[in-house]
């Protein structure tokens, strides 16, 4: 880089970007904004985006963050239990469609 040339830290990330910089999916992210589990978020006014402020999510990690010689807090044991992300999915049942087509 030049010295005109200034490199900018972002400072709030768009659904996506935020998706990208926590490792979750942009799905969980929606999920966990409706269930009032996750990171803090910015509703824009007027346009209604939702953006995510690089200190929250920095902020939400390190809440999550267990050493290994003390383990998991109550709180994340709770989290666990409810099926947070420290928990194994479900497999997905796929119907046939051409089953289905035919009743």
């Amino acid at each position: 880089m030049s010295e005109s040339e200034t490199k900018i830290e972002p400072v709030s990330f768009n659904v996506k970007d935020s998706a990208i910089y926590s490792g979750f999916s942009a799905g969980v992210l929606g999920i966990m904004r409706h269930e009032k589990r996750g990171p803090a978020y910015v509703l824009v006014p007027g346009s209604g985006a939702i953006r995510y402020l690089k200190s929250d999510l920095d902020a939400f990690l390190a809440k999550g963050r267990v050493v290994a010689e003390e383990g998991p807090t109550q709180e994340q044991k709770k989290f666990q239990r409810r099926g947070g992300p420290g928990r194994p999915k479900r497999p997905v049942k796929i119907r046939n469609r051409a089953r289905r087509a035919a009743r």
